[in-house]
């Protein structure tokens, strides 16, 4: 059974072949277009509205923006002639048409129509002007001949020539002179005319006419175009049109699916006149137990469940998953339907599909108590529409809880990255080794704490390579520095080979180390480098330790030697001079010292391994007299070969000490033996002692080259010496570190004072006795 009507303007325009035809909102967004427009666009209806039409037509939107301000205004009919568009490979002249839409009651802007045709001449014109289903015609000015115009216009006015010659009375003598004021004036002129119905003068009909001034690009023109319609069809065809412009509105903004669908089921009953409107949704969750779902409703009466078997209205089930407008005739139909739509008395249902971007979502259900077959096309028409706006509002929901599902994905994995990223900084923040990632434009793309600290820099001074070498300085390990081009980062880059290694690294303080260099290359699918890995290890502490090592060997093959080699020698003097007293006792005293030499060596060694062990050097505290402790040491001092050096001042009596004598001996003898090594053969060394804040300070002063500022925060330091030390003396760098730690196991202290060319005062301290203290 057919369900149109007879036709009608929005129908007959969405049916035109020949016209392009776009229902447009106030800002541009396309509320309706014709399978004709999304054919020539080669584009689906459904994916076209809801878009702005400069998206799909930008050369058009171009040409006529600046004159859309002025139709709003005037109400007149813009015509852009003979513009060239590329279609399929060959370049089509299109004519068109833009006029506005505006609610009469108002007098506010509705939206847009825009028609495009091919511009093939007058006959095709005619062809589409007579297929419109209202007045329609083409007047020229000031002589108002009708240039084009169809049977409904010609029905109207007769079928003459020209509206000049109608008579003071007739309605046509109004369109005329309403024509020629709108040509004159460039805006459009709408007036209510009322029209006898022919022989029956007594019968009139109320008409809206429309003298709407054509504006062609470029030339002003005498062409108005006249529209009557019936008044009530013209507000019944506006206000639907505000309908579609109210959804794409909604549809546009961030839409609430299941408002949006209530709100236009119910919209759509009220113009279709209709008992009930819904929009079910076959549940697919479960394939044998399939469920008919209903989304919304136009009111609460409920002709249709909420969630009901398929069987419960098979004629429904079946059109569920149709494409096409279905009439559901319970009149004459035996097959069951819901008890609630019986009792209701419905006798016929209208199922729209609820389809876009061909998916259809299930159908828009319209009911009908009258049981009526036809409706008018442009309710027809615009049911339509608003089944493909629910879709399009479905669809965006789909879309949305997908997005969401997605971002909330996105979310997880980003997190996840981020942790396992913050894992591996931890991870390689926590290695010694430094490590450094350079891309081939010298970016660095990843750089370690450790790789930081060897240069001295921040990360935020490490983006680009030329950065780090600006900022620090490579050296061979002979001191000689090495260019820029040369360092080890930039020989990888310009992929000159394996880079290994050590180098003396001079950060931007002042610092140095010893870095072991290491790294590769990565490279892109093309063999290219893309990237290259430089992996620096602090060899400084070992390079110290092989250092050491070869001192302890000179130390063992020189130092402990020359005592044995003068206790040999003063051994065969003592057997030759057996018979000189004298001979023997000096013999015996060198024999002796050399002994105690080689005891204090052998000491330091064996301390130097306790401490390093963490052990506290083992002391015998006891009260003695310190003068004469320090006096007996200085005469001994003196019968070595350097003793006519030394020099005391001590005071003649002093407060009483509480600490080891073979202690306070050790550093005396470490303190006195680099004073003399360290000063000139003829400078003296000056040994003095006195009291100051309840302790007894011990004090050797010499002459000697004096201490850098560098090197005296480093003085007590196991293994450290000097290095004009190490070129000049030798020796393990233990003897300083072993007083200090005597110095604290006694409860004292150790400290030097020295400048560069003045010499230097080493002095340490030593606890009094209780009872001298109190006295």
């Amino acid at each position: 059974m057919s369900i149109r009507g007879s036709d009608s303007l929005l129908a007959t325009l969405a049916r035109t072949p020949a016209l392009e035809v776009f229902l447009l909102s106030p800002d541009l967004v396309i509320l309706s277009v014709n399978e004709a427009a999304a054919e020539a666009m080669g584009m689906l209806v459904s994916s076209m509205m809801g878009r702005r039409i400069d998206e799909i037509l930008p050369g058009l939107c171009r040409r006529v923006k600046s004159v859309l301000p002025k139709l709003e205004r005037t109400g007149s009919m813009f015509v852009d002639e003979r513009a060239p568009e590329i279609r399929q490979g060959r370049t089509v002249l299109y004519d068109t048409y833009i006029s506005f839409v505006r609610d009469m009651l108002e007098d506010s802007l509705i939206g847009w129509v825009l028609i495009r045709s091919d511009a093939t001449g007058h006959a095709s014109l005619q062809r589409v002007v007579d297929a419109f289903p209202v007045a329609l015609a083409l007047l020229r000015t000031p002589e108002c001949r009708i240039e084009l115009a169809n049977s409904h216009f010609a029905a109207l006015t007769g079928k003459s020539e020209s509206l000049a010659g109608a008579a003071p009375s007739q309605p046509e003598k109004s369109i005329a002179a309403m024509a020629i004021a709108a040509a004159r004036s460039g805006e459009y002129l709408r007036s209510s005319i009322s029209w006898s119905h022919g022989a029956d003068s007594g019968r009139r009909t109320n008409w809206t006419v429309y003298c709407c001034p054509l504006e062609y690009s470029g030339r002003h023109s005498d062409a108005v175009v006249v529209i009557a319609q019936q008044t009530t069809a013209r507000v019944s065809m506006v206000r639907k049109l505000d309908i579609l412009r109210r959804m794409s509105s909604d549809l546009t903004e961030s839409v609430d699916v299941s408002s949006f669908l209530h709100t236009a089921v119910s919209a759509c009953a009220s113009f279709l006149s209709a008992t009930y409107c819904a929009i079910i949704q076959r549940d697919s969750s479960d394939p044998g137990k399939g469920r008919l779902l209903r989304l919304a409703q136009s009111s609460p009466v409920g002709l249709l469940p909420e969630s009901a078997p398929l069987d419960l209205c098979p004629r429904l089930t079946s059109v569920m998953l149709s494409k096409e407008t279905s009439y559901l005739d319970f009149q004459h139909d035996e097959a069951p339907r819901p008890p609630q739509c019986a009792q209701a008395g419905i006798r016929a249902c209208i199922a729209f599909p609820v389809a876009a971007y061909g998916k259809c979502y299930g159908q828009m259900v319209v009911a009908f108590t009258d049981g009526r077959g036809r409706l008018e096309p442009d309710d027809l028409y615009l049911a339509e529409l608003v089944a493909v706006y629910c879709a399009l509002a479905m669809e965006h929901g789909q879309t949305t809880s997908e997005h969401a599902q997605l971002a909330a994905a996105r979310r997880e994995a980003l997190s996840e990255t981020q942790q396992k990223t913050a894992l591996l900084s931890a991870l390689l923040d926590s290695l010694e080794d430094g490590l450094l990632i350079v891309s081939a434009d010298e970016r660095v793309t990843l750089i370690n704490e450790s790789a930081a600290a060897y240069m001295g820099l921040c990360r935020d001074e490490t983006h680009n390579l030329s950065q780090i070498h600006a900022r620090s300085t490579l050296m061979h390990m002979d001191g000689t520095p090495i260019p820029e081009s040369e360092r080890p980062t930039r020989k990888l880059l310009q992929g000159r080979g394996e880079v290994k290694g050590d180098y003396i690294m001079v950060a931007r303080d002042g610092s140095s180390r010893v870095l072991n260099f290491g790294g590769g290359v990565v490279r892109d699918a093309f063999g290219s480098i893309a990237s290259v890995i430089v992996i620096a290890r602090d060899r400084t502490e070992l390079v110290q330790a092989e250092r050491i090592s070869q001192d302890y060997l000179r130390f063992v093959s020189h130092d402990l030697r020359s005592p044995l080699t003068l206790i040999s020698a003063r051994a065969q003097m003592l057997e030759k001079s057996a018979e000189h007293a004298d001979a023997v006792r000096r013999n015996a005293q060198s024999i002796l010292r050399a002994a105690r030499q080689m005891n204090t060596m052998i000491s330091d060694l064996t301390d130097s391994v306790r401490l390093e062990s963490g052990h506290a050097l083992p002391v015998r505290l006891r009260i003695f007299d310190l003068p004469a402790l320090l006096s007996e040491l200085i005469q001994r001092w003196k019968e070595t070969p350097d003793g006519n050096r030394i020099q005391a001042r001590l005071p003649h009596s002093m407060p009483r000490v509480y600490s080891d004598p073979d202690g306070v001996e050790r550093i005396l003898s470490n303190l006195m033996s680099n004073a003399l090594k360290y000063s000139p053969d003829d400078q003296q060394v000056t040994v003095s002692a006195t009291v100051a804040d309840g302790e007894a300070v011990i004090s050797i002063a010499d002459r000697g080259p004096g201490i850098s500022a560098e090197d005296a925060g480093h003085l007590f330091e196991r293994y450290f010496r000097s290095e004009d030390a190490r070129k000049h003396h030798d020796g393990l760098g233990l003897g300083l570190h072993i007083s200090r730690a005597l110095a604290e196991a006694q409860g004292g202290r150790i400290w030097a004072e020295s400048e560069p060319g003045q010499g230097s005062i080493f002095s340490f301290t030593i606890p009094l006795s209780s009872s001298s203290s109190r006295s």
